[in-house]
C-alpha cells in the first residue's frame, strides 16, 4: 500500500465541497484550495484560493487536509 505521504489522489477521492485542503497542481505545485460547485444544478466544480481565483478540477492531481492549527505553548 503507498500511502503517498497523505496526499490523496483525486481518481480515488474528492473532498467535501466547500472544504479547504491543500492541493498539488503542475506546475504550480502546492496550494491551499477549496473545493466549489459552480452550479448546484449542474456537475461542474472548481478549485478556488482564498482570492477568488480558480483552477479547473481537471488541473489538481492530490489534494490533503489542512493540518491543525499550532497550540500555543503555556510556559
Amino acid at each position: 500500500m503507498n500511502n503517498n505521504n497523505g496526499w490523496i489522489s483525486v481518481a480515488d477521492k474528492l473532498p467535501q465541497l466547500n472544504q479547504q485542503v491543500l492541493v498539488y497542481q503542475m506546475p504550480y505545485g502546492v496550494n491551499v484550495f477549496t473545493y466549489v460547485q459552480d452550479d448546484p444544478e449542474t456537475a461542474d466544480v472548481h478549485w478556488e484560493d482564498e482570492y477568488g481565483h480558480w483552477r479547473d478540477a481537471d488541473t489538481v492531481s492530490h489534494w490533503m487536509p489542512l493540518p491543525e492549527e499550532p497550540m500555543e505553548e503555556k510556559l
